[in-house]
């Protein structure tokens, strides 16, 4: 029954584009969706996937909890770690990649690098006095 006026609807404005209740249904039912789809953020449709999963996954909470409000709460903060999660995945990923991306350059790129001098190292004289010296007698001249 549903298939059935879906395709009456469908048939309805494509046959006939130009009469007012093809205008309507065609802005409704296709404009304002879209619309809507592309307002959404990533946290929104990361939001839609958690909240589809638990409604079709765990029927014994909302049962338990008594509304599916307190489910949509849960839902949110469920999606919230998740985006977090993924935030921090992707960070972590696109980190490594760039370290992997210039070992490799600099792999690939050194035969073609010119040999440089060593920098000349800088003489430490050696008459610097020990930390552990003391002064004066020692600690002899208070044992006595």
């Amino acid at each position: 029954m549903f298939a059935g006026l879906l395709l009456l609807v469908i048939a309805t404005m494509k046959l006939f584009p130009a009469i007012p209740v093809s205008r309507l249904l065609h802005r409704t039912l296709v404009e304002l969706p879209l619309h809507k789809l592309a307002t959404l953020s990533r946290t929104h449709l990361i939001f839609g996937v958690v909240l589809l999963g638990m409604v079709f996954a765990s029927a014994e909470l909302i049962m338990l909890l008594g509304s599916a409000d307190v489910v949509m709460v849960i839902a949110w903060d469920v999606s919230l770690y998740a985006d977090a999660l993924i935030a921090a995945w992707t960070l972590a990923a696109v980190t490594r990649t760039k370290a992997a991306w210039h070992a490799l350059a600099g792999f690939i790129l050194r035969p073609f690098r010119a040999a440089r001098r060593r920098a000349p190292r800088a003489r430490r004289s050696g008459t610097g006095k020990a930390a552990n010296d003391a002064d004066g007698d020692g600690a002899w001249a208070w044992a006595a």
